[in-house]
């Protein structure tokens, strides 16, 4: 693995897709039997974790963005 600190577009490509597969696994959670007592807390859960990967895959969108338009110039 490289010691830089940057992220080539490959790899952001790569997290970003394993972020969408993330989000599909997290929303098929709440089709797990849950009893009625833990659903609630549990989709708090899944909506609070739903909402951080969606935070970090925006972010990675950002980035691979940011270095096309680096790369293009």
């Amino acid at each position: 693995m490289n010691n830089d600190k940057e992220l080539s577009i490959y790899e952001l490509g790569i997290i970003k897709t394993s972020l969408r597969e993330r989000l599909i696994t997290v929303e098929e959670v709440r089709d797990y039997r849950v009893t009625e007592e833990d659903k609630e807390r549990v989709n708090k859960d899944v909506d609070a974790f739903k909402l951080q990967l969606m935070e970090i895959k925006d972010k990675i969108e950002v980035m691979i963005s940011s270095q096309l338009d680096e790369t293009s110039q």
